[in-house]
């Protein structure tokens, strides 16, 4: 999942440009869509293993994807982060690519990292991603990819370690309910529904539509309650 004026932040909190324009945003999706198939490009694996911890029911597969690190190549400042940071930079909310306001309770989460020397240990030990809100109390899957990280644009620097993190967590329940409240508004009064009926779509498939998205919010709201449910055993069983 992308959101324009989410990745524009990301952009600004870790370039701080005077401008940013669509090449930018262009740039930073194609760097997460390299990420992921770069273990396929380069390290000869599976992806559908990727989408098997990612997705353990089949319609709450809705990732949100965040990236670092951006570095301009006029930047006599920058420096390569070391493990510790990296991990901490990444896993931060000011990263994600899709932001929600709602608090995350992680699903799955899955860190693909790019750099040029593999390292087998990297974050088995990483008390950030260790004390992540995982739903069913499980570790971050970490992948690595052994290759350089190229730019495409001129004006950013080629760093020795990029990565992906993906989330699928529960905050996208918010996005989700504004999504619907806006499609009600505006299918209410029928705006702009001619332009798709004029192109063949049937009337009804506006409400199937909206149904599904309905059935996907009360698939996150199961699982939310789910590990409500299980949080506050827990807190009992510590009690007694």
């Amino acid at each position: 999942m992308f959101d324009n004026q989410s990745m524009y932040n990301v952009i600004d909190h870790q370039l701080n440009l005077d401008f940013v324009d669509y090449k930018h945003l262009n740039n930073l999706v194609a760097q997460v869509i390299s990420s992921y198939t770069g273990l396929r490009r380069f390290n000869s694996c599976d992806n559908s293993k990727f989408i098997l911890n990612m997705c353990p029911y089949p319609r709450i597969h809705y990732l949100i994807p965040s990236y670092s690190k951006l570095t301009l190549i006029n930047d006599y400042k920058r420096k390569e982060l070391d493990q510790r940071q990296f991990i901490k930079d990444i896993t931060k909310k000011e990263q994600r690519l899709f932001q929600c306001p709602q608090n995350r309770r992680h699903l799955c989460t899955i860190l693909l990292l790019r750099q040029k020397e593999l390292n087998s240990f990297y974050g088995k030990f990483n008390n950030r991603l260790t004390n992540l809100d995982h739903v069913f109390a499980q570790n971050t899957n970490i992948f690595q990819c052994k290759s350089s990280n190229y730019q495409v644009l001129p004006e950013l620097a080629q760093m020795k370690q990029t990565g992906t993190f993906f989330s699928n967590d529960s905050s996208i329940l918010s996005r989700f309910k504004l999504l619907v409240q806006q499609f009600d508004k505006i299918f209410a009064k029928r705006s702009f529904t001619h332009w798709y009926i004029g192109d063949g779509l049937e009337d009804k498939e506006f409400s199937e539509a909206l149904d599904e998205l309905i059935g996907i919010i009360a698939d996150y709201k199961e699982l939310e309650q789910n590990w409500n449910f299980n949080l506050q055993e827990e807190t009992y069983n510590d009690e007694y």
